[in-house]
């Protein structure tokens, strides 16, 4: 059973990061947490597409939401398995 939870678990990633400018907005978030408008502004991906990969993402444990008490944001950031998905994403680019 364990070995079919992990492979649909998997799939989830693969497809939320291969949706429409999924890598690039995981990239965005590399060097630390974001706003939703910041990712936009950086990314120049539409507003409605980086919310839809956020919620995908958050949803996969890609990322996670916080709020920043200094600047009273919400922002994102990876989370460990996020940054681990990335290196492995930023290997394979290498690669090819």
């Amino acid at each position: 059973m364990q070995v079919v939870e992990t492979t649909l678990d998997i799939e989830k990633i693969i497809r939320a990061i291969s949706k429409s400018q999924g890598i690039k907005i995981l990239k965005a978030l590399k060097d630390g947490a974001k706003t939703q408008k910041e990712l936009t502004f950086e990314t120049f991906v539409d507003r409605t597409i980086v919310y839809r990969r956020l919620k995908e993402f958050k949803e996969v444990g890609l990322v996670e939401k916080t709020f920043d008490k200094e600047d009273e944001n919400v922002k994102y950031k990876l989370t460990d398995l996020g940054r681990r998905v990335l290196r492995l994403l930023e290997e394979f680019e290498s690669d090819i």
